[in-house]
């Protein structure tokens, strides 16, 4: 190589060195500013955080009852449901849908923004062949206003989602419970 040649690439290998060191530069500087605002951000949050923590006080006695029911034996998910319901599939041309058909438990004073006949959306269902979906489904709802925390299906009168248990030992654990 030529003299005149080497003196050229090491020119533009210089200036090259000089473009990378002045975007890691603006990289490192983009980066602080926006790691101050963030801290900065979560200090002014603090204050606020803090006061409304104590203004909504301790969480409520019966916030275990949030607790999600999987995995517990059915008589301790009788005993923290508050409603217990059946609800049926029903096919409607390529859509199937869920009906409530029986309230089998509900707490006094508890809410329940259903009622038998409604259609219950959380367990409708896309009627395919060679899919199983049950018949229905039994779903536990805990608190007030009732949310649902478990739901299983039955075939006949089997809970698939406890042990095959049949739907008459659950309504006797439920008449049991009251």
């Amino acid at each position: 190589m030529e003299p005149s040649q080497i003196d050229s690439l090491v020119r533009v290998i210089k200036r090259l060195t000089v473009a990378v060191w002045v975007l890691v530069v603006l990289f490192a500087v983009y980066v602080g500013i926006y790691l101050s605002d963030q801290v900065s951000f979560r200090r002014s949050l603090a204050p606020i955080a803090s006061r409304e923590l104590g203004r909504l006080g301790p969480p409520p006695a019966d916030a275990e009852s949030f607790q999600t029911l999987y995995g517990l034996p059915p008589e301790e998910m009788v005993k923290r449901a508050s409603v217990i319901t059946i609800s049926r599939h029903e096919a409607e041309g390529n859509r199937g849908k869920c009906v409530l058909t029986e309230i089998l438990k509900q707490s006094a004073g508890v809410k329940f923004y259903y009622k038998v006949g409604d259609e219950f959306q959380h367990c409708n269902f896309d009627p395919k062949e060679a899919s199983r979906y049950g018949e229905g489904e039994v779903t536990f709802f805990v608190g007030s206003p009732a949310e649902m925390r478990y739901a299983t299906t039955f075939s006949g009168e089997r809970l698939s989602g406890l042990g095959d248990m049949p739907i008459s030992e659950l309504r006797a654990l439920i008449a049991s419970e009251q």
